[in-house]
């Protein structure tokens, strides 16, 4: 399955399994070896509950499984508690047709960056400084306003941004930009702001 594969490299999720409705299932390619067979234990119940509802979230101490019905079965997502949702969210709804790579398109066709790392350490402050410059380029002088607010919108703090929520800052800022030209430039030159830290 495709989908598997696409979500690899998404900040915070771990591996994939979809189980299909004549119980087929395939995993991603990070799937652990003892994890697949406690799974498949878990899809045969599933499968006797009589297929519940088509969504699902669990939490657990250590992180949590989303549960999406989706192509005639079910996709389980396995990931940390700070995973990027709203990434794996448009993900979920992209058209398979239309993505490919690092980049993929959400049902408004605005491109989604992809984290690249999972690791926690914070993004340099003059990394942010230069994004915000870039932000301010593209917008006008009141990006930086802006940029502050939507960011306090969805808890991230630009003064101790964790790398780990990079990709997620890109997209938040670049949902901002109507101009597609604008927006894809702002994108293709904040990923380059990777490279220094």
């Amino acid at each position: 399955m495709n989908l598997l594969d696409r979500l690899e490299g998404i900040a915070g999720y771990h591996w994939s399994a979809w189980c299909g409705e004549d119980g087929d299932l395939q995993f991603s390619a990070t799937a652990p070896s003892r994890e697949k067979a406690q799974f498949e234990q878990i899809s045969r119940i599933w499968q006797q509950l009589g297929w519940p509802d088509e969504q699902g979230q669990f939490l657990f101490a250590n992180g949590m499984v989303l549960v999406r019905r989706i192509e005639k079965g079910w996709l389980w997502l396995f990931c940390a508690l700070s995973v990027e949702l709203g990434i794996l969210e448009a993900m979920l709804q992209a058209d398979p047709a239309k993505t490919s790579g690092a980049h993929q398109q959400s049902d408004s066709q605005m491109r989604l960056i992809q984290s690249v790392s999972l690791e926690h350490k914070p993004v340099p402050t003059e990394v942010i400084e230069a994004l915000l410059e870039l932000y301010t380029e593209t917008l006008g002088p009141l990006a930086r306003v802006l940029a502050r607010k939507e960011c306090q919108k969805v808890n991230l703090d630009l003064n101790h941004l964790d790398a780990a929520h990079w990709a997620r800052l890109l997209n938040l800022l670049a949902a901002r930009i109507e101009s597609e030209p604008k927006r894809e430039d702002f994108l293709d030159r904040a990923i380059l702001l990777k490279t220094r830290f």
